[in-house]
C-alpha cells in the first residue's frame, strides 16, 4: 500500500491542474467550490465560482445576502437546493457559530446540504484530516484498483467503497493531497470509457490495467426510473409606462423542483408526456382574467432532471389593458429588455424568455 500511495501522491504533485481552489486552506471557498461542482462540469463550474467569491468573498457575507441574489447568481448551474442549502448553512455558520466553519466531522456534516463527500473533502482539503472522500471519480478508481464487481449505487456498495477509501487515507501522511489525488486520477486517467493505463501512476499496483473489463467497472445495480411532467407557461405580456415590454414573474413555492425561483403564469402541469406537437395540441384554458385574451403557441422545450424528463409548452399573450385585468397577486412585473432585471429562473424558462424577448422585438 505505502508503493501505491508513494507512486500517487507523486504523480498528482507533478501533474494536477491548477484551479483557484486548490492549494488554499480556506473552509469556506473550498465547501463553495465542492457545492458549485456536484453535477457541475469543472470549466462551467469555474466561472460561478470566481463570480461568487467576487459577490461574497466570506462566509458572512454569503450570509447577509438576500436568498434571491444568491439564487440569481446561482441560476444557469440548476439543482437550485444545493444554492438554498449553501444560504442555510452559512447563516448557520455566522449566527451559531461565530462565522467560524467547523472543524469537528459531525458539526460539518450536521450543515444543510452537505453529505459525507464534502465533509470529507473539505475537512481534509482544509484541515488535512483523515477523512475519505468519495465521490464518482473515487469509486472508478476503487472499483478497478480493487477489481470489484461490488455496484456503487446500493447502501452495502457505498459502505464498502468508503471503507476502502478510509483505509487508503488513514494511510497517507497527507490525507488532503491523498484525496485530491484519487479524485484527479479518476478525471484525467482512470476515466468512466477510455481509461489510459499506460498513463496511470499505479498501473503495476492495478489488477484491472490494461483489462478489457475495466471500462465496464465500477458495476451499478439499480436502474434509474424517469417520470415525464407535461408543463405549461403563459408569458403575459404588456407595454409599461416607458413603452417597453413587461411580463409578469411568480415566486415558486418550496417541495418542488425549482423551489423559490420565478416561473410565468402557469397554465397546466400534468405527470404524462405530451401526445401530440404544441401547434396540434387545443389550446389551454387561460385563466379567469385572462378569458379575453389570445394566447398564441411559441415553442416547446424538452428538459431533463435526474428522475424527470420535462416537456415544457410556452404560450404567450399581449395585454390591451392591464389597468382592467385582475391578475393573481404576488407576481412581479420585469422588462424584457433588461436580464439584469430578471428574477431567478430555471434555465430553460430563461432561455424561452430570451427567445420570446427576440421573437416580440423582431415582430414589432
Amino acid at each position: 500500500m505505502s508503493t501505491l500511495l508513494t507512486k500517487l501522491h507523486s504523480w498528482y504533485q507533478e501533474n494536477h491542474r491548477k484551479l483557484p481552489w486548490r492549494d488554499i486552506h480556506d473552509p469556506y471557498r473550498i465547501w463553495l467550490s465542492e457545492v458549485i461542482l456536484q453535477q457541475t462540469r469543472i470549466d462551467q463550474g469555474t466561472s460561478y465560482y470566481l463570480r461568487f467569491v467576487e459577490h461574497y468573498p466570506t462566509v458572512s457575507d454569503l450570509a447577509a445576502a438576500p436568498l434571491d441574489e444568491v439564487l440569481k447568481l446561482w441560476e444557469g448551474l440548476g439543482y437550485y437546493s444545493r444554492a438554498r442549502n449553501l444560504h442555510r448553512a452559512a447563516q448557520i455558520i455566522v449566527h451559531e457559530r461565530g462565522g467560524t466553519f467547523p472543524t469537528d466531522y459531525q458539526s460539518v456534516r450536521a450543515l444543510p446540504g452537505i453529505g459525507d463527500y464534502t465533509a470529507g473533502a473539505v475537512l481534509s482539503f482544509a484541515y488535512d484530516q483523515p477523512y475519505p472522500a468519495v465521490d464518482g471519480n473515487v469509486l472508478r478508481v476503487l472499483s478497478r484498483l480493487y477489481a470489484s464487481e461490488e455496484p456503487i449505487d446500493t447502501t452495502q456498495g457505498k459502505k464498502y467503497y468508503t471503507a476502502l477509501a478510509r483505509q487508503l487515507v488513514e494511510k497517507a501522511p497527507h490525507p488532503g493531497l491523498h484525496n485530491q489525488a484519487m479524485i484527479e486520477l479518476g478525471a484525467l486517467i482512470c476515466t468512466p470509457q477510455l481509461c489510459d493505463c499506460t498513463r496511470c501512476p499505479v498501473r503495476s499496483e492495478c489488477p484491472s490495467a490494461d483489462s478489457p473489463e475495466r471500462a465496464s467497472l465500477p458495476r451499478k445495480a439499480l436502474k434509474l426510473s424517469v417520470q415525464p411532467r407535461h408543463l405549461g407557461y403563459l408569458f403575459v405580456l404588456k407595454k409599461g409606462l416607458d413603452h417597453q415590454w413587461q411580463t409578469i414573474l411568480y415566486q415558486r413555492s418550496t417541495g418542488d423542483i425549482w423551489a423559490k425561483l420565478y416561473q410565468p403564469t402557469l397554465l397546466y402541469d400534468q405527470p404524462i408526456a405530451p401526445q401530440e406537437e404544441l401547434l396540434l395540441q387545443p389550446l389551454p384554458e387561460p385563466p379567469a382574467a385572462l378569458a379575453h385574451c389570445q394566447l398564441r403557441p411559441f415553442r416547446r422545450y424538452k428538459h431533463r432532471l435526474t428522475h424527470r424528463q420535462l416537456y415544457i409548452d410556452c404560450y404567450y399573450t399581449i395585454l390591451p389593458d392591464s389597468s382592467t385585468l385582475p391578475l393573481p397577486d404576488g407576481g412581479t412585473w420585469v422588462p424584457l429588455h433588461d436580464e439584469s432585471k430578471w428574477l431567478a429562473l430555471p434555465i430553460t424558462l430563461k432561455k424561452a424568455l430570451q427567445q420570446l424577448t427576440s421573437h416580440i422585438e423582431t415582430a414589432k
